[in-house]
């Protein structure tokens, strides 16, 4: 099996996500709409659920847009955050193998597949304090103790991580060959983002 045949699936995800990035340069309210609801269908729902945890930002995102009078920005903000959170539903592994394909030098793919990574496993710990909280505290004070929380355990983490792979001996300059088929629904995604872009420039 040749390198050049390798993860057409990450591949194809990462060429559609790129591709609804660049269908947002217009920041029209239809195309960022169309963005999202791709985002959430093709991650079949996980992007929705992921979304709930950036209320709190997008919530002053609006607000500020509102006193500065840029409040039509918001729906590109929204779309751009579920664009990043259907990155995060590619395994790491896959989305590095991708990088690479596209002669990202491995020691770049592989420090951002284990970001994503850590990101990943951000979320697990960020739901599970989350539900801790929500019994004990109750509105601002609630999100001030999940924010110290939640930035400790973060850093015990990114420590960790760092010395597991230290401890093992992880080679960055290493790669890794994987072969796998697109799926249908990959060319489908592709498909959209073509549309989308074709459209958003009209």
């Amino acid at each position: 099996m040749s390198w050049s045949n390798s993860n057409l699936e990450a591949r194809t995800t990462l060429v559609s996500v790129l591709l609804l990035c660049s269908s947002l340069h217009s920041f029209r309210l239809d195309v960022s709409l169309i963005v999202t609801a791709i985002a959430i269908v093709f991650s079949q729902g996980r992007v929705l659920v992921g979304l709930k945890f950036f209320i709190p930002l997008i919530a002053l995102f609006a607000l500020w847009s509102f006193l500065l009078g840029g409040i039509d920005k918001l729906p590109t903000l929204v779309a751009l955050i579920a664009i990043g959170l259907l990155v995060v539903c590619i395994k790491p592994e896959d989305i590095a193998y991708a990088l690479m394909y596209f002669r990202i030098p491995p020691k770049i793919a592989y420090s951002i597949c284990i970001a994503i990574r850590l990101l990943h496993i951000a979320f697990v710990d960020l739901r599970n304090i989350s539900a801790v909280l929500s019994i004990e505290s109750r509105g601002l004070k609630r999100y001030v103790k999940l924010l110290k929380a939640f930035t400790s355990l973060l850093i015990l983490r990114s420590f960790s991580i760092a010395e597991s792979l230290y401890s093992r001996g992880f080679d960055l300059d290493r790669k890794i060959i994987l072969v796998r088929k697109p799926k249908i629904v990959d060319f489908i995604l592709l498909a959209c983002s073509i549309c989308v872009l074709v459209y958003s420039l009209f």
